[in-house]
Formats: C-alpha cells, structure tokens, sequence
C-alpha cells in the first residue's frame, strides 16, 4: 500500500463505526431524551425521577470504560453482538413493563453496553486501522450520532405521537439490534493484520508513532499533570454533554411545545455533526488544545443564547443556540478521542481513551440530575444552563493545561 491508499477493508471498519454510532449510541443518549416527558406523563412522576435514567446509564459506563479496552482486545466482535442483543432487551422490557424501576435498569444495562459499542471501540478501533487522519475519521464516526438524531428525533416524535412511547420504543429496539449486528459481523475486523491489510497511510507512520511514544516514556508517564487535568476536562466535558440529552426536556418544561422542541432537538444534532467532524479535523491540523477550545467559545455563545431563549420564549434564539450548542457539547463523546491523542504517549492511546471515558461518564452521571434538579427546584432551566458558560471556560483551560504539560514532559525527554 501506498501514500494514503487504503484497502477496502479500511473503508469497511469507518462504515461499521458509523453504523454502530447511529443506531447503539443514538438511541441510549441523545434520542432517549423524546420518551422523557412522555414518561413523565405516564407514571405521574418527577422529571428527576426519569431523568434518573441516564445517571444510571452514565454511572454504570463509568464500570464498563474501567475495563472495556482488555474486553474488545480480547473479543471485539462478540462483545458488540452480546451488548447490542442486551440493549435491544433492556428496552424491549421497557415498553412491555413500564415502570420507574424499569427505567432506571434500561439505563443501567445501556450504560454498561453503549461504551463498549461505541464510545471506546470507535477512537481505539480508527487509532489500530488509520495511521493518518485519526481525529477526522474519529469525528466523522460521531458524526452519525448527531446525523442520526436529525433524522430519529422527528421521527421518534411522530411515532410517539402516533403510536405511544412504548411501541415506538420497542420499534426503535428492533431497528438498533437489526444493524448493529449486521455491521459487527459482516464488517468489523479486529485489526488490519487480521485480513492481511496495511492501514491507512501504511504501518511506517504507525511504527514512527509507537517508537515516538517509547523514546518519551521515560519522562512522561502515564499518570501526572497531564492525565489529571485532561481527566478534568473529561469529566466536565462529560456534563457539558448531557445537554444533548436534555435539550429536547428542556424545550418543553421551559414554555415551548413539543414541535418546537423537536426542532431544537434537530438543531442541537445538526450541531453535532459539525462540530465533531470540525473538530477532528482542527486537531488533526492544529492539535486537541485548539480543537477543544474552539468548542467552547461555541459553547459559550449558545448558552447565553438558550438562556436567553428561556428568558423571553423566542424560539428563533432556541434554535440558534441549540445548533451552536451541539458544538459545543458533542465535547461528551470526542474528547476523550481528542486528549488521549495529544496529552498522552501514542503507547497509552486505548488505555487512555478508556480511562477519559470513564471520566466522560462520570460527568454525566453527575450533570444529569443538575438539569431536572434545576427545574424542579428553581422551576426554570435558567440557572443550569448559565452555569454551563462557566463549564465551558474551565473545560478549555484544562485542556490546553494538559496538553502543554504533556509537551513540557516531551522536552524534557529529548533534552535528555
């Protein structure tokens, strides 16, 4: 293989990350948050309560990411199948025993699959078969989550509307584990080595990489500066994430109708797909320090939009902000990508997109239950999502933080 040719097997492994991120991912996140309110409805609860769903699933990711990279080296392919079968069931229960507990256990079993489906196999899978150009294969992988969410959320909404939460929750089960495990068995390899293939852009840039991170480790390992601040903007990344959750909720509890907040659910994906292509490619070009921080300047102007849109019902500024915000928030899902390739050496990639999941997880688990709260508590989403601006900044400054500190470690290396 030559320059940056690449076998069809290649192409293959970026359709079957796409594939798994529309459907596996799409529906665990951010299209869960259309039966939030519609549930609310059914059981007469809270919308804490619900929204508890994704504290659970978030938390039990947390588990997963601690232990994910040993399970996909060992048995990638089945692991997919095993987890997607679990998800398809959870919901399927769901819709067939409706309950507040019933809830609570669907998020718990996504959580605990969703990862090892997507959001660890996707960075570490295009990090084994893209030895160039790995941030805008990355971003283009996570793109479909947001692409997905274009098409799914009017769709889920009218299903809901005709058809009830249950059915079309059901419906869209049947329809995650169909593809999932046709992408898993008919397309995904385990590495490229496994069907005889070079990767793309061929093995001496992956050689040059790995020999790279070798001569650094001895002044840069794998815990320090970097990892703990590239943990801390993990971790809030993780909550600035959880807006693609709520954006749908909040819409609606804040005074808009649910068209409307279908609408701006749109926004946010259509968001989403740019910014995580546009960021992977910043990184590829500029690093992960710049790729992030350009995220959350977005972040910042569609916060203040969206609280603005709460404050004075426009919901031209709803949908502006929420476009904007996808930008930003799609931070929930590649940073952890974007970190593990520049704060860390190339030799601790998957241990590190798996440890920064976790921490990506973790700030959901937290985040979730600070947007419901916020209504429940202030009657409005206006103080939370204020708050966000402030995540935003914080989150930059702890990036750029961790990748500086990682290149003062490599300075050091080669002084010595």
């Amino acid at each position: 293989m030559h320059g940056s040719s690449a076998s069809p097997w290649c192409w293959a492994q970026l359709v079957a990350c796409c594939l798994l991120c529309a459907f596996a991912f799409a529906l665990p996140l951010p299209c869960f948050g259309v039966f939030v309110s519609p549930m609310v409805e059914t059981f007469g609860s809270s919308v804490t309560e619900v929204n508890l769903y994704f504290t659970f699933m978030t938390a039990a990711a947390v588990v997963s990411c601690a232990v994910g990279e040993r399970i996909l080296d060992k048995r990638m392919r089945s692991t997919v199948v095993v987890c997607v079968f679990a998800m398809a069931a959870a919901y399927a229960a769901l819709a067939l025993v409706p309950s507040i507990a019933m809830v609570w256990l669907a998020g718990a079993v996504a959580g605990l699959c969703y990862p090892l489906c997507t959001t660890m196999l996707v960075p570490i899978h295009i990090n084994r078969w893209f030895s160039k150009r790995q941030g805008t294969f990355i971003g283009v992988s996570f793109a479909l989550v947001g692409l997905s969410g274009m098409v799914f959320g009017p769709l889920l909404t009218a299903g809901i509307a005709g058809f009830g939460w249950r059915a079309t929750l059901a419906g869209a089960a049947v329809a995650m584990l169909a593809v999932c495990v046709s992408a898993a068995v008919f397309l995904l390899r385990s590495d490229p080595a496994s069907v005889g293939v070079e990767p793309y852009g061929g093995m001496r840039d992956a050689i040059e990489a790995r020999e790279d991170g070798r001569a650094r480790s001895a002044c840069a390992p794998y815990f320090g500066i970097p990892f703990a601040f590239a943990a801390l903007a993990a971790l809030l990344s993780g909550v600035l994430g959880d807006l693609n959750t709520q954006v749908n909720a909040v819409a609606q509890q804040s005074g808009f109708d649910a068209v409307t907040a279908g609408v701006a659910f749109s926004c946010i994906s259509g968001g989403l797909v740019v910014g995580k292509v546009a960021l992977g490619s910043i990184r590829d070009a500029r690093g992960s320090a710049v790729s992030i921080s350009f995220g959350c300047v977005c972040g910042v102007v569609a916060f203040a939009l969206l609280a603005f849109s709460i404050s004075t019902d426009g919901a031209a500024l709803l949908f502006i902000g929420s476009a904007l915000a996808g930008i930003c928030t799609c931070l929930g899902t590649v940073a952890p990508a974007l970190l593990a390739a520049d704060a860390f050496d190339p030799r601790h990639h998957a241990r590190a997109v798996g440890h920064l999941t976790a921490f990506c997880n973790a700030g959901m688990a937290v985040g979730a239950p600070l947007y419901s709260l916020s209504f429940d508590l202030a009657g409005s989403y206006l103080p939370v999502t204020l708050s966000l601006c402030a995540i935003a900044v914080l989150t930059a400054i702890a990036s750029l933080v961790s990748v500086r500190a990682r290149k003062a470690a490599s300075a050091c290396s080669m002084m010595g």
